[in-house]
């Protein structure tokens, strides 16, 4: 695996991530954590929780508030985890 740190990962992602495509195993040190680069499967599910106009569109008023509720608890949650990681306060992985 290749490891670097975030301002190199800055000054070259775009060719960070067309190695990470090609299948190669990237790493960027993130404090004393070290954080994978790599693709990942998108699905339907993932354009409508992000609020894909064409999808967002199709639903009922009952729909659209419960996919509004969702991600209001979803970034509220990732918010909560961005903030504990930050702290220093989330446990490592054994």
């Amino acid at each position: 695996m290749k490891t670097i740190t975030i301002t190199e990962a800055k000054k070259h992602l775009g060719a960070y991530l067309k190695e990470a495509v090609a299948g190669d195993n990237i790493g960027i040190i993130c404090g004393s954590r070290i954080v994978g680069l790599r693709p990942v499967a998108v699905t339907s599910v993932d354009f409508e929780q992000a609020g894909d106009p064409e999808v967002v569109a199709n639903l009922t008023a009952e729909q659209r508030d419960h996919l509004y509720t969702q991600l209001k608890k979803e970034r509220k949650e990732a918010k909560r985890r961005r903030k504990k990681l930050l702290s220093g306060t989330t446990p490592r992985p054994a």
